[in-house]
C-alpha cells in the first residue's frame, strides 16, 4: 500500500502507510524561528494541528525526517524543537530519525542528550525504515 499524506504544511508533511504501522514526518525547509508574533502565532497553530494529525496514529513506527529543516542552534528554536520532541517521544515511542549531514548527527545527538534521551539516527532513509520494519510495536 502507498503512503497516504495525512499532513502537508510550509512547517511539516506527515505520511501514513497503516500496513506497516508506519508514520514519517518530514520537516520542511520552512525554518522554525520567528521574527514577528504573526510568525510564532503561525508556527504554534502549525505545531498544535501536527500533534492532532499525529495523535490519530500515535503508537506506531515513527519516522522523523529532518534533512531538508534547516540548521539552527538559536536558543529560542531550540525550546520550540525540545518541546514537540518530548511530544512526539509521548506519542511513539518507536522512532528513528534521518538526518542529512554528520553536523546533523551532531544536533540531533546533543539535544537528546539534553533531554536525557537516546535517539537513533540514520542518514538513509531506507536503513532507518528497515530498523523501523524489525522493531515489535508496544
Amino acid at each position: 500500500m502507498a503512503m497516504k499524506t495525512l499532513m502537508d504544511t510550509k512547517y511539516f508533511r506527515v505520511e501514513h502507510d497503516p500496513a506497516r504501522k508506519l508514520v514519517i514526518m518530514r520537516r520542511t525547509a520552512q525554518g522554525l524561528s520567528v521574527k514577528t508574533l504573526e510568525e510564532e502565532r503561525s508556527r504554534d497553530v502549525a505545531i498544535r494541528d501536527l500533534l492532532s494529525v499525529l495523535r490519530a496514529v500515535r503508537g506506531q513506527r515513527f519516522l522523523l525526517d529532518v534533512r531538508a529543516a534547516p540548521g539552527n542552534n538559536d536558543p529560542a528554536v531550540e525550546v520550540v524543537v525540545q518541546k514537540l520532541r518530548l511530544q512526539l517521544r509521548e506519542l511513539f515511542t518507536v522512532s528513528v530519525t534521518v538526518v542529512a549531514s554528520a553536523t546533523g548527527v551532531l544536533q540531533v545527538n546533543r539535544l537528546a542528550r539534553e533531554r536525557n534521551e537516546s535517539m537513533t539516527i540514520f542518514r538513509d532513509e531506507q536503513e532507518a525504515i528497515a530498523s523501523l520494519m524489525e522493531r515489535a510495536l508496544p
